[in-house]
């Protein structure tokens, strides 16, 4: 009898134990994508031309602090961009700005690339920074530049451009304000007082402008389903070898259970696009949502969409 109990509370603990588990919990996978730059200065070498043709004295803002502030920025976006530019193969950069007068440059742009032998010129066209509220939450309030900057990129002949604009808004670090009054709420802090983080910015916003001339990396985390039938794929996806995963899903597809058939389709569209064949990853992730309605292909392909 006393044998008997003892089995019987052994089975209702472990019984107990499955219950108060439950079902795991889906665990994800990050899935890193590295798409190739969309545009490039020229497939042989390139010489590059940086100018301004910026009026900084033009603004509205009459502060000479708030146009100094301005000017600095506008200069560091130049500066930087045509830094990143030089960094890119077979790119050779000129910058012709004047740090101490900033001056407009209206020379006709095919005269300056003919004196400086150049294939494109960029000149900086417009430019803006701010300092911003965020959202008021118990009566605090945090800060944040918002820096745009309006490039035009020419071809030698000077009549041929492309427009390139780059934003940025980054917090301002520390920067924030308790129990202001109610006239204090609607005063903008002046670029000046944050020139460090508006220099940040203006880097930031430049880079912005160049992202299609870059190779730019997109990461993911998958959700993963966690069936029995997919645990072996699901352990060569977490070993890096989507190839060894794909076999294993493959099967699976062709399943007459329509809910099984499409969560292995969707995980053949992690392991394609793991592989970076993005355009096998949106179909497999179409294929899995037209077998049973889930909200992790859907996901996945406004992703791909949206890339």
């Amino acid at each position: 009898m006393e044998t008997a109990k003892t089995i019987a509370g052994l089975l209702l603990a472990i019984f107990v134990t499955i219950v108060s588990k439950g079902p795991a919990a889906p665990s994800a996978i990050n899935v890193p994508i590295t798409y190739a730059a969309r545009y490039y200065f020229g497939r042989d070498t390139a010489t590059i031309l940086v100018i301004n043709q910026f009026d900084v004295q033009a603004t509205k803002d009459t502060s000479a602090k708030k146009i100094d502030a301005l000017k600095g920025a506008a200069y560091t976006s130049l500066k930087f961009i045509g830094s990143q530019i030089d960094l890119l193969p077979h790119t050779r950069v000129i910058n012709l700005v004047d740090s101490l007068n900033f001056r407009v440059n209206k020379d006709s742009i095919k005269n300056l690339a003919s004196k400086y032998n150049a294939t494109q010129v960029l000149a900086l066209k417009n430019f803006d920074a701010s300092i911003i509220r965020s959202d008021i939450q118990s009566s605090e309030i945090y800060l944040n530049t918002l820096v745009n900057a309006d490039f035009k990129l020419y071809e030698s002949n000077g009549l041929f451009s492309k427009k390139l604009h780059g934003t940025a808004s980054d917090l301002i670090s520390g920067e924030n304000y308790k129990h202001l009054s109610a006239g204090e709420v609607f005063v903008s802090p002046s670029i000046d007082r944050y020139k460090a983080a508006v220099d940040t910015s203006s880097e930031n916003a430049a880079m912005d402008a160049l992202k299609d001339y870059f190779p730019n990396t997109i990461s993911h985390d998958r959700p993963l389903y966690t069936d029995h039938f997919l645990k072996k794929g699901v352990e060569k996806l977490y070993a890096g070898d989507p190839d060894g995963a794909i076999k294993l899903f493959e099967p699976y597809v062709q399943d007459k259970n329509a809910k099984k058939a499409g969560k292995a389709a969707y995980m053949l569209a992690i392991a394609y696009e793991s592989k970076g064949n993005i355009e096998k990853a949106g179909e497999m992730a179409s294929l899995s949502l037209n077998k049973f309605n889930n909200q992790y292909a859907t996901t996945m392909l406004q992703d791909l969409k949206d890339e």
